[in-house]
């Protein structure tokens, strides 16, 4: 499928506040200076290209994508700040090379490949058709002297001409090997076959069985450890914090039970003493206002006054004196409504009078003393308002101290269940505190016993040994062979001096200080053998690996030069250049000299014309890019005036190679800014149709 740029749009972008076109098969994108025609020109090559800073860009603020299809089913949106670029959708995939942008892409006239002649030289071939420049660069890498290039391998042996550099190290190391073997020859029948080795066989005898009863120790140790991390398990279940806690919390229980005691009985004692306030404060505001009322004994005088209008009344119509019975009516109508008025009042007061006495009777029922007067019942009444007041203070203590009773007998079972895992009661509290305290005292006293013990074996955690021994661990055993171990080191030492001038000539190789026993002297005369070997082979292998190296870069090397002329004339690039030129039909490598011929001769790129070198450079260009992305379809190119510094002569039939190149499928995107090449392609362009789109930057 032939991939295409099917839509580009950016914002802020330099002068450019917005752009947007979906580009057709032929495109010119106009714009004088300083429209941002270049800044544009960049934004697309940092969106679609991953090694964009090999391009020299100018640093660029905006947003924007560039949409491109033919690389999946649907269409890809590509940013400067997107992941994945359009050498990740190739089948060469890692295999481009960094800059194969600059086969799609021409930024300012710059059409040729290379700075040389022609525009295009070997170590270009090289880059884009073959592995030779991967090579050169592992030859030198691998930095192989002259010495190891003049080398072979002949029956795994290295055979050489000169002895030095590594050769010489190489064969410096081979004779200390030589002298280092002949010393162990000498430790072999010196020191190993006489009575030394003898003794030093019995020591081993012995360490053997001092070694079988460490382990039997370690084992013992170990068993010990399990016990102790056992029973501190064991321990663990009881938690002594909780315990002291729980201890706490009964004496806090204990004290606040005491405290709700004391409190009721001073509630109970208030009580008591407050029992007549409510009804004395009652009565005193009573008792008050009854005093005011007191019974009169004064004679009814508007009843008497009524009686003597009564007579007036009869006496008036028994002599028939009409005005004496009005008046005397009215008389009794008057005095009588006063003289009831007066009796209501008087009944009052006398109700009022018995009210009085019957609270003074009450007083004195209730406090055993006579209610004289007003003072005395507030007299007892203020001694009482102490004690009543304090009710309410007791009551509240009362109902904290209830529920914080409650609370810890509930904290103090919860923590009992979690000990014991059952609810324990008050009255068994104490007995099993001491139970636990018991248990605990017994796993210290057995975890401290197993903690001495392996004090006194004194083995590191880190060396016990878990598989059980054959015999037990003997401390007795064990002692004894520590002593026997004694007299054979003492024996060995007598040995050791008659073996001190071989030990001189070991010190010698070893620059060891001469004062180590034998273990450490083979040992380190051990170690400098191994040292030199590993010396030694290490050249041995640095040498041998250089020399296949070098061998395989020169075989692969004579082979390169086949894949450059295959990359040449493969058919990718020739079919575009019989397209470009409509002349040539080969191109070849004579050295270092790129040949183009036709159907009659044989001409040098360096040698021809500027418009045929650039016809085969463009073409070369076209075909790399679809060599290299294994792209049979047609791709694009983006030009940015390409044909800026041609004459118009050459602008003509480059502009022609152009319009061919969009007929065979390839997308054109030339960014100008030069008012003739945009005539150029407004003519050109005519034959695309609606294919041929223009833009200008405003």
């Amino acid at each position: 499928m032939a991939v295409r740029i099917e839509e580009i749009h950016v914002q802020d972008v330099g002068p450019i506040k917005r752009f947007g076109m979906r580009p057709g098969i032929f495109n010119l994108i106009f714009g004088h200076n300083e429209k941002g025609k270049t800044l544009l020109v960049e934004f697309i090559i940092r969106s679609l290209f991953r090694n964009a800073k090999l391009w020299t860009l100018r640093d660029m603020k905006g947003s924007g994508k560039v949409r491109a299809r033919g690389l999946e089913s649907k269409a890809v949106d590509f940013s400067p700040s997107s992941t994945q670029k359009l050498e990740d959708y190739w089948e060469a995939g890692s295999g481009l090379p960094p800059d194969f942008s600059r086969l799609l892409v021409v930024k300012g006239a710059e059409v040729e490949l290379s700075a040389s002649a022609g525009g295009i030289d070997k170590t270009i071939l090289k880059h884009f058709l073959s592995s030779q420049g991967l090579l050169d660069q592992i030859d030198n890498d691998k930095n192989i002297s002259k010495t190891v290039k003049n080398c072979s391998l002949e029956k795994n042996v290295i055979v050489y001409q000169k002895r030095d550099g590594e050769i010489k190290r190489r064969e410096e190391k081979k004779d200390i090997l030589n002298k280092l073997d002949d010393l162990f020859e000498r430790i072999d029948g010196e020191y190993s076959r006489g009575n030394r080795k003898t003794l030093a066989d019995k020591k081993e005898a012995v360490l053997q069985q001092i070694s079988q009863l460490d382990r039997a120790k370690r084992h013992l140790a170990f068993t010990i450890d399990e016990e102790k991390k056992k029973l501190e398990r064991e321990l663990k279940n009881y938690d002594e914090e909780k315990i002291q806690e729980i201890i706490t919390d009964i004496g806090i229980y204990r004290r606040t039970v005491r405290d709700l005691d004391a409190n009721d009985k001073k509630l109970k004692d208030a009580q008591q003493r407050s029992t007549h306030y409510e009804w004395l404060k009652k009565a005193s505001e009573t008792y008050e206002k009854l005093l005011e009322f007191k019974p009169t004994k004064r004679l009814p005088l508007f009843g008497i006054l009524a009686v003597v209008c009564v007579v007036l009344t009869a006496l008036s119509v028994v002599f028939d004196v009409p005005v004496g019975i009005f008046a005397a009516l009215a008389g009794i109508l008057i005095f009588g409504v006063l003289f009831f008025l007066e009796l209501y009042k008087e009944i009052s007061r006398r109700g009022k009078h018995d009210e009085r006495k019957s609270i003074e009777a009450e007083f004195e029922k209730r406090m055993r003393e006579k209610l004289t007067d007003t003072p005395k019942i507030r007299m007892f009444l203020d001694r009482m308002q102490e004690d009543y007041n304090s009710i309410k203070t007791f009551s509240k203590e009362r109902e904290r101290l209830v529920k914080e009773k409650e609370d810890m007998e509930n904290v103090i079972h919860d923590v009992f269940r979690d000990l014991t895992g059952e609810k324990v009661a008050e009255a068994e509290w104490n007995e099993k505190l001491s139970a636990l305290k018991e248990v605990i005292q017994n796993l210290k006293s057995r975890l401290e016993e197993k903690k001495t013990h392996l004090i006194k074996l004194n083995v590191d955690p880190s060396d016990y040994e878990p598989e059980p021994q054959e015999a037990p661990y003997s401390q007795k055993q064990y002692d004894a062979l520590q002593d026997e171990m004694k007299i054979l080191d003492d024996q060995i030492k007598e040995e050791d001096q008659r073996l001190e001038h071989l030990k001189r000539d070991i010190y010698q190789e070893t620059r060891d200080k001469q004062d180590g026993d034998w273990e450490s002297v083979i040992h380190n005369l051990r170690e400098k053998r191994e040292e030199t070997l590993k010396e030694y082979k290490h050249l041995t292998a640095e040498i041998v690996g250089k020399i296949i190296t070098h061998e395989t870069v020169e075989a692969l090397r004579k082979g390169e030069d086949e894949k450059i002329v295959e990359g040449l004339q493969s058919a990718q690039v020739l079919t575009h250049l019989r397209c470009f030129t409509g002349r040539y039909e080969k191109l070849d490598l004579a050295g270092d000299r790129l040949i183009v011929s036709d159907p009659y001769d044989d001409f040098p790129l360096a040698g021809m014309s500027t418009g045929a070198q650039e016809q085969v450079l463009l073409a070369l260009r076209i075909g790399f890019a679809q060599k290299l992305t294994k792209q049979s379809e047609p791709l694009f190119l983006i030009l940015d005036d390409a044909f800026q510094y041609s004459d118009w002569e050459r602008r003509g039939w480059l502009m022609d190679a152009m319009v061919g190149l969009a007929k065979s499928g390839w997308q054109i995107l030339y960014f100008s800014m030069d008012d003739h090449i945009g005539k150029l392609f407004e003519q050109k362009g005519k034959v695309f149709g609606g294919d041929f789109v223009m833009k200008e930057l405003d």
